[in-house]
């Protein structure tokens, strides 16, 4: 159903009262999928340098 609603073609084919509902799911889901992206990053690139940081000080032990 989702593909349906990208194509303009078949997206004239549903009920135009799903189709705002629709995209209003899609738009939401993209966003909250976006955040959490962005969230993983932001949290890896913080993590790498303090793990990097930790094996270094156990190899000189």
């Amino acid at each position: 159903m989702m593909n349906d609603l990208v194509d303009p073609a078949k997206a004239k084919l549903i009920p135009s009262g799903l189709v705002a509902t629709l995209r209003n799911v899609l738009f939401n889901s993209i966003h909250a999928i976006f955040i959490a992206a962005l969230v993983l990053l932001v949290l890896s690139v913080v993590t790498l340098p303090l793990i990097r940081n930790s094996q270094g000080s156990e190899s000189n032990n």
